[in-house]
């Protein structure tokens, strides 16, 4: 159907974030995401594994985990990752005190969880000013990024929440990005991407079809030892500066 002469269809526009070192700080639950949540599930569980089986190389079978998501695009949950790994060692837990297990050490990280700086402003800004707002983040636990962002305010103000435990997607796959676009109404160019990784966040953006502001927060990626493939449409060292240009150039043509 067309639009009746005169009247400008509406076109949704899109700006997603990163959560991890780009909207949250929080080492502990980072830590837990790529190396230590099953010896830490263990501790809780059945901390007499740990005297049979060396904690060092049930971290290292998850990392190898880890690695095979990434090459794979395919995400293994946290409860899923910790039941491969114990299971590989002879130890059965049952999937309910596996996940009551995780549940707790994750609400315990989520307490250190602390805002980057500007991002919470520069998320009510865009939101505020009638964009679709949604985060989009490599996590193996959804919950703790509902909890996050309740806590910094600006639940009210995101249009989703979209990690790779809740679509089975890592974003090494641009398949997530293309999913949150179709999701959301939104076309490529009228989405635009923000985040601090140069692989994640701006090269599989990028191969979505979306626009890429990079967040260089002067960290090195511990994940991703490769330089970045695709240059970012725009680059800050501070999240207060993000709203500003979005907005702009979501009134320009890309």
């Amino acid at each position: 159907m067309f639009a009746a002469k005169g009247l400008r269809a509406v076109v949704t526009s899109l700006v997603t974030f990163d959560f991890h070192n780009t909207i949250a700080s929080c080492d502990a639950w980072f830590d837990l995401e790529i190396r230590d949540l099953p010896v830490r599930t263990l501790e809780i569980l059945d901390p007499s594994t740990l005297d049979v089986h060396s904690p060092d190389g049930i971290t290292a079978s998850y990392r190898s985990l880890r690695k095979q998501v990434m090459a794979s695009g395919r995400e293994v949950d946290a409860v899923e990752g910790v039941r491969r790994v114990t299971d590989a060692l002879g130890v059965r837990l049952a999937v309910e005190d596996i996940a009551s297990a995780i549940e707790s050490l994750m609400h315990e990280a989520a307490a250190e969880a602390t805002p980057i700086p500007g991002a919470v402003e520069s998320i009510r800004a865009i939101a505020g000013n009638g964009t679709r707002v949604g985060v989009i983040s490599s996590a193996v636990y959804h919950p703790f990024l509902e909890w996050t962002l309740e806590r910094f305010g600006v639940g009210q103000e995101l249009a989703f929440i979209m990690t790779s435990a809740s679509t089975g997607i890592y974003k090494s796959n641009p398949d997530i990005y293309r999913v949150a676009m179709e999701n959301a109404g939104a076309r490529p160019d009228r989405s635009i991407h923000v985040g601090d990784s140069e692989k994640w966040d701006v090269w599989a953006a990028k191969e979505a079809g979306m626009r890429a502001v990079w967040f260089a927060n002067g960290k090195s990626d511990p994940i991703v030892d490769r330089e970045m493939e695709t240059e970012p449409d725009h680059t800050v060292h501070y999240m207060g500066d993000v709203a500003p240009w979005v907005l702009g150039a979501l009134e320009r043509r890309p």
